[in-house]
């Protein structure tokens, strides 16, 4: 029994690591690799922060999702089936060459290089905004979109000129949490973003849970979700 047991768990493991094969209907979509959960895999280094201090950019994730690996920089491979090449660190964007066999939105598995993210120019056009986000504003409403274009923590090239958030991600002064990245002008991201700042820097005495006197004085400054 316990041979046969060995044997099934065995099998498991393999089906779990089978490639399968796209039909021709769904040419262009990426292979389906169907990985194990995340504790079955031995990392090495298991912990990112080991990484830290050895890699030239960020730390991410290497296939499956699971191991830390170094970020991929300027000039260096990346991509590939499973993006098995590795991925390009903040501000980069993987430039692979055009494949043939693949429609237009569908994943490329040719292996790229990295080079820097470019933004559409946008406009500087204050009409184009959404009402700033002022303490005053967002006491009244407090789940609203607004421009924080006067009082933005960290400018986000890609959010344009308006540096449009939600009024929930605004607050007297606080660590930037670990939080949803946007779109430019996505606003159900937006809203998500706001819900998550909120969820992490605010008690019942700080805004916006709840005007405080001990924020007079301070400064109401909004978080802007990070580039995609």
């Amino acid at each position: 029994m316990a041979g046969t047991a060995k044997l099934y768990m065995t099998l498991y493991v393999a089906v779990l690591l089978i490639v399968q094969h796209v039909s021709c209907q769904d040419k262009g979509k990426m292979d389906g690799l169907q990985c194990p959960p995340c504790e079955r895999i031995h990392c090495k280094p298991k912990k990112a922060s080991r990484l830290q201090h050895k890699c030239p950019g960020s730390v991410t994730t290497g296939l499956c999702g699971c191991c830390p690996a170094c970020a991929k920089q300027i000039g260096e491979r990346c991509g590939g089936k499973w993006e098995a090449q590795g991925k390009c660190d903040r501000g980069l964007v993987c430039d692979k060459p055009e494949n043939p066999d693949i429609e237009p939105g569908y994943y490329n598995p040719l292996t790229g290089v990295c080079i820097p993210r470019t933004y559409p120019v946008v406009s500087d056009d204050p009409s184009l905004c959404k009402p700033k986000c002022t303490p005053e504003f967002c006491q009244k409403n407090p789940r609203e979109i607004c421009s924080a274009m006067d009082n933005v923590e960290q400018k986000r090239e890609c959010q344009g000129y308006c540096q449009h958030t939600s009024c929930r991600a605004c607050r007297f002064v606080d660590p930037s949490p670990d939080c949803v990245k946007c779109a430019e002008n996505d606003e159900e991201c937006l809203a998500q973003f706001g819900r998550c700042v909120r969820k992490k820097v605010c008690t019942r005495d700080r805004f916006p849970c709840k005007q405080s006197s001990r924020n007079e004085g301070a400064n109401f400054q909004c978080l802007v979700p990070e580039c995609l």
